[in-house]
């Protein structure tokens, strides 16, 4: 979950992985969870607020964020590490 207050800007669900829904947050935070026990998955770390999500209709895994820095991220989801592929 994200921080209590915290406005959630972008909601996505994986279309490749139905267990798998990302949420985008104003706590700087774009967090994947499990949709059926809503358990977090992974958290992954902005330097600031996060507008938006999306999955990469091809890959299950791969996971793109949108900041308020004005950059484009994206993850491997179920890396371990909240370090970007590619900024």
């Amino acid at each position: 979950q994200h921080e209590k207050n915290t406005y959630i800007y972008c909601v996505a669900w994986n279309q490749k992985d139905s267990r798998k829904i990302a949420s985008a947050g104003g706590d700087g935070f774009c967090k994947v969870h499990h949709t059926s026990n809503g358990k977090l998955v992974q958290a992954f770390k902005h330097p600031a607020v996060v507008y938006g999500c999306d999955w990469n209709p091809n890959n299950e895994n791969i996971l793109a964020t949108a900041c308020e820095d004005s950059l484009i991220r994206v993850f491997y989801v179920g890396s371990g590490t909240d370090q970007p592929l590619k900024t």
